[in-house]
């Protein structure tokens, strides 16, 4: 059997673990109860004095989920998962035994990228299937709406956000193998991710306000061209970086 192959199925098993599901149970609850119930009483509220910004309320929501949750959800499950993949098994010697192995660093990289890819896309997708779900069907019953979801809003959330949150989870598993202490990395990527989440939240609470006087739409093609953008220069760089990733290298900076 293919030892890339053997690599893959072996991380995998990360899907074994209680912890990996409590935390999509929590974090998925979490998004569901924020942008499926939360908004209903806001929206009911403004339906009475004026039902042109409760349709427009409505509308945006989904667009605020889009913008920011997919990205945001799939980066932080793959940051829990990596530590383990990545982190850990460079700093208590596990990747030392690897490199011994007919496997080139390049193969080892993408066996990890792929499985963590599989362990988180497709909840992430889960998710945003739900809210957008929930909300279609638990809306116009709740609220008395007319509702539906943009083509420009789905394709953020089920393919623009994660190719992003991808590229930038790969730079940072290319990075972990790399640097002499990926512990630090880890710490540093927890914080910005964090970081993004909460602020990124402020930052659309704003904008929606902000957009909310002319009833403009959050999400545009120009918008999804710029996450798109992002991602490409990600994968550049990305290349750029294999080129300087040998076994050499990781051994010379083992933590």
């Amino acid at each position: 059997m293919n030892p890339m192959l053997i690599l893959f199925r072996k991380e995998l098993g990360i899907a074994k673990r209680p912890t990996y599901w409590a935390s999509c149970l929590l974090m998925g609850a979490l998004m569901i109860w924020i942008y499926v119930h939360t908004p209903i009483e806001t929206i009911k509220t403004i339906a009475q004095t004026s039902p042109q910004i409760a349709d427009y309320l409505a509308t945006s929501w989904p667009q605020m989920f889009a913008l920011l949750q997919p990205l945001w959800l799939f980066l932080l499950t793959w940051l829990l998962l990596s530590s383990e993949v990545f982190t850990m098994e460079k700093t208590d010697g596990r990747l030392e035994m690897l490199l011994t192995t007919p496997l080139h660093l390049r193969e080892i990289w993408v066996a990890k990228c792929l499985a963590l890819l599989v362990l988180v896309y497709p909840y992430v997708l889960l998710v945003s299937c739900l809210v957008f779900g929930l909300q279609s069907y638990v809306w116009p019953v709740q609220l008395g709406l007319d509702f539906h979801i943009s083509t420009v809003t789905l394709s953020m959330a089920v393919c623009v956000g994660p190719l992003l949150a991808f590229g930038l989870a790969a730079l940072l598993g290319l990075l972990a193998l790399m640097v002499s202490n990926a512990n630090v990395l880890q710490s540093i990527s927890f914080f910005v991710t964090f970081a993004v989440g909460f602020g990124g939240n402020y930052a659309l609470s704003a904008l929606q306000k902000q957009a909310m006087s002319n009833l403009s739409e959050l999400i545009s093609w120009p918008v999804v061209n710029v996450y798109l953008a992002i991602a490409l220069m990600l994968w550049v760089l990305i290349l750029l970086l294999l080129r300087r990733l040998d076994k050499d290298h990781v051994v010379r900076y083992m933590a």
